[in-house]
């Protein structure tokens, strides 16, 4: 088993996420692909848009993911990344 342990990913890797389940229906995430590249943009744009309180800890130990977590950057994803790309374009809340 791979335990990766990191402190201030990359700031284009957001992947955890704790908030309120009532905000939830009103987040507009289209049919973005969780997990794949720019899925976590959409959602952390949605977070920050509708949340009360929204904050955003950096350089903090509070999860650790098994096995690899960058095993979905391969070129043989790049259609899941402009699907999600395109859907964050459409959808992001702070930028429409």
């Amino acid at each position: 088993m791979n335990f990766v342990q990191q402190t201030n990913c990359a700031a284009s890797l957001y992947s955890c996420f704790v908030f309120a389940p009532d905000i939830y229906p009103q987040f507009q995430l289209g049919a973005s692909c969780a997990r794949m590249l720019y899925g976590g943009h959409l959602l952390y744009s949605n977070l920050a848009h509708y949340s009360d309180r929204f904050k955003l800890f950096e350089n903090h130990h509070l999860a650790f993911h098994l096995g690899d977590h960058y095993g979905w950057w391969g070129r043989e994803f790049d259609d899941y990344k402009d699907h999600n790309l395109k859907e964050y374009e459409k959808f992001n809340p702070i930028s429409n």
